[in-house]
């Protein structure tokens, strides 16, 4: 498949049938693409840098989430495109090419799962596959779909946030528009690899990788709290988000949130709301 047919989603093809006849398991006849950064036994996992495949060896294991889709039947086809190193939010790599998106090809299909995205984007945006898919990698169980008794439009998130405005600007102005946090695992994690290796980076990329690098680990404490205070704040929602056409030539998305532990729930709610949303859409343009 040439990359104008395939919008640039993919780095690598190939194909790697489930272990077992797939005839009566609930993926059987789909296809799914891997981004690379999850392991495939037998292939290298390039984390979206020639520098570090050729680095690293081939897996020896296959990530349990591949594993379970395979093993509902499914079919993957190959790898797909990231930002190198899953350090940007763009969706961009100068290596393997950037991936158009499909909704809008004069924008950058945003990252770091920018191939994921465009593969799904152009030919998997079906609440039915969401929901099968969803079911297998969370283990639960096929129940009937259900219908909400509630929703609650968030107008007002800040106003109605818990933590305090000064603990807000906090957050934002400091910790994002430092990243420190950030920067500091990363150098933590990779900043041997990066030294030593020295590898071809992208722009952009190459600048946040050696500001990472020389990151010290000042106040690193109280990026630590301020993120614990956020992650307890926001891992109590599950959100699916549900393309609604365009707006001014642009993309737009209605996010659907519910509480922790409702991933059946969700899953259910947005195959029953799908349609209808699909036909208000249609009314409104």
């Amino acid at each position: 498949m040439e990359r104008s047919s395939d919008y640039g989603a993919f780095m690598e093809k190939f194909v790697l049938k489930p272990s077992s006849s797939s005839h009566e398991l609930p993926l059987n006849g789909l296809t799914f693409a891997v981004k690379d950064i999850f392991d495939v036994n037998g292939f290298v996992t390039g984390f979206g840098n020639p520098d570090w495949a050729r680095t690293h060896s081939a897996a020896t294991s296959t990530a349990p989430a591949v594993l379970a889709i395979l093993r509902g039947g499914a079919t993957c086809v190959g790898k797909t495109v990231m930002d190198e190193m899953a350090y940007s939010l763009d969706g961009d790599n100068k290596h393997y090419g950037t991936p158009t998106n499909p909704c809008a090809p004069d924008r950058v299909p945003g990252g770091s799962s920018s191939g994921s995205a465009v593969a799904v984007g152009w030919f998997a945006r079906d609440p039915v596959i969401l929901n099968r898919v969803g079911r297998i990698l969370l283990q639960l169980p096929d129940v009937d779909l259900v219908r909400p008794r509630q929703i609650f439009i968030a107008e007002d998130c800040f106003q109605l946030s818990s933590i305090p405005n000064n603990r807000v600007s906090q957050v934002l102005v400091k910790s994002v528009e430092k990243l420190f946090g950030r920067r500091y695992e990363f150098k933590n994690n990779h900043g041997e690899w990066v030294t030593t290796v020295k590898p071809d980076l992208g722009p952009g990329i190459s600048e946040r990788v050696w500001e990472a690098i020389q990151t010290t680990g000042e106040s690193i404490d109280i990026c630590y709290s301020v993120k614990a205070e956020i992650i307890a704040t926001l891992t109590t929602l599950l959100e699916v988000s549900i393309p609604l056409g365009m707006y001014n030539d642009v993309p737009v998305a209605i996010s659907l949130l519910a509480k922790h532990g409702s991933d059946g729930f969700l899953l259910n709610v947005v195959e029953t709301l799908y349609d209808t949303l699909q036909e208000q859409i249609a009314i409104s343009e």
